[in-house]
């Protein structure tokens, strides 16, 4: 989602989840650390990051959905 979603995600889970924002580091390193540090991600439709990477984001084992996007359990290499 867009950087507001990740800041009410973090107010709402109490988490602070550094190395994720991939506006900040890149693309590469976000993937890399997806990967590796985490289990499940929360993935929202119509945002360009998601229908840049829409074929790896698909690809994963769909948790939860609606309308507004989907947990996923992220695929590890």
């Amino acid at each position: 989602g867009f950087f507001e979603d990740d800041y009410w995600y973090q107010a709402v889970t109490n988490q602070r989840m550094k190395g994720f924002a991939y506006w900040n580091i890149g693309e590469e390193k976000y993937f890399k650390n997806l990967e590796n540090d985490a289990e499940y991600v929360c993935v929202l439709y119509g945002h360009d990051f998601y229908e840049e990477n829409q074929e790896y984001f698909e690809s994963m084992e769909h948790v939860y959905q609606n309308d507004a996007g989907f947990i996923g359990k992220v695929n590890k290499k």
